[in-house]
Formats: C-alpha cells, sequence, structure tokens
C-alpha cells in the first residue's frame, strides 16, 4: 500500500470510528488499530485527532462530487427550481446523514470549542462555509444559463439566503431532542419551497 492509500485508509478508519464511537471515545491508537498502520504515520499525517476531525467533517458534505449538477439537470428535467435546489442540499448533506445525531453534536461542539482556542481552526470552517455558498452559487448560475431561472436573478443572495436555512435547520436538529433527520430535511424543503416558488 503507498502513502496516499494509506492515508485513505487512516481517514476511513477516524470516519467509521467516529461515526460509531464518538469522537471522544476514539483515540489515534484505534484509529491506528483499524487502519493497521503505525500511530507514528497518523502523527505525520494529521498533527492532533482533531485535525482529522475537521477532514471528516468537510468530506461529510460532499463536496467531491463534482458531478452532482449535471446530474441534477439533467436527471431532473422536469422538475421544478425548487425541486432541483432541494436534490442539490440533500446530495451536499449526504454523507452527514450517515453520523447518528449525538455523534454530531459531539462533533460541532468539539469543533466550536477548537475555533475558539486556534484561530486556524475557525479559519477552516469559515472557508468551508464561503465553499459551500461559493458553489450553490455556482449551481444557481447553472440554472439561470439553462433559463430555469431569470438571468438577473440575484444568485449570491439566494445562497446566503439557503445558507443560513440550512444553519438553523441544522442547529434545530442538534438540540431539540425529537427532531429527527426527516425533519431537518422536511424544514429545508419547505424553506426551499418559500424562496423558489
Amino acid at each position: 500500500m503507498d502513502e496516499e492509500q494509506r492515508k485513505q485508509t487512516v481517514f476511513s478508519a477516524a470516519a467509521e470510528l467516529f461515526m460509531t464511537q464518538g469522537v471522544e471515545n476514539t483515540t489515534i491508537e484505534h484509529i491506528a488499530n483499524k487502519a493497521d498502520v503505525a500511530t507514528t504515520f497518523i502523527a505525520e499525517t494529521y498533527p492532533s485527532k482533531e485535525d482529522m476531525l475537521v477532514d471528516v467533517l468537510a468530506a461529510s458534505f460532499n463536496f467531491d462530487d463534482s458531478d452532482v449538477v449535471n446530474t441534477i439537470t439533467s436527471h431532473y428535467a422536469t422538475h421544478t427550481v425548487a425541486e432541483k435546489v432541494y436534490f442539490y442540499v440533500e446530495k451536499r448533506l449526504e454523507g452527514l446523514e450517515q453520523f447518528p445525531k449525538g455523534v454530531l453534536l459531539e462533533m460541532f461542539s468539539i469543533m466550536f470549542n477548537l475555533a475558539q482556542e486556534k484561530p486556524s481552526y475557525l479559519q477552516q470552517f469559515v472557508e468551508l462555509d464561503f465553499f459551500f455558498v461559493d458553489d450553490f452559487i455556482s449551481f444557481l448560475n447553472v440554472l439561470k444559463e439553462k433559463g430555469e431561472v431569470s438571468s438577473d436573478y440575484p444568485s449570491n443572495q439566494a445562497a446566503e439566503t439557503l445558507y443560513s436555512v440550512l444553519a438553523f435547520e441544522f442547529v434545530l436538529y442538534l438540540f431539540e431532542a425529537e427532531h429527527s433527520q426527516q425533519d431537518l430535511l422536511s424544514g429545508i424543503n419547505r424553506k426551499i419551497q418559500f424562496l423558489f416558488p
């Protein structure tokens, strides 16, 4: 196994263990054992368990699927703009849906604490937020090019508004005990229907 494959194995092991055991209950030794690598290799790859957590969270937003826009605009050609926007959001959140609610709450709590302790972590979160907004702006611009929304549609403001919707619904999901994943998606969908009538 080459170094890149070992890094991917470590990443996959960390993601799986965080998902099943939680972050606090997962040690570097657990990850090394699961990935069948030395702890020194992990230390060379990730300065801390928290750095792994940042990468796992970033990957959960499914931005690696660059073909999602083409898939949505071609496979859902007869759907409304609101439905396409919802499919887009659902696809981007697909990775987060794998994590149990308690683990997500733990992960985000750790991230917020880290952001207060180390400004570099806060910068990574802000970059992820901007990446999401920019990606959504690009998606809306494709819909503009295809004539599905008007050419003067304010993509930037719509993307920022949608980001606010996602943040609000996600906070409800995390902190309201009875709020299910289906409630999260339904809340997002209702607001998308409102924003894109």
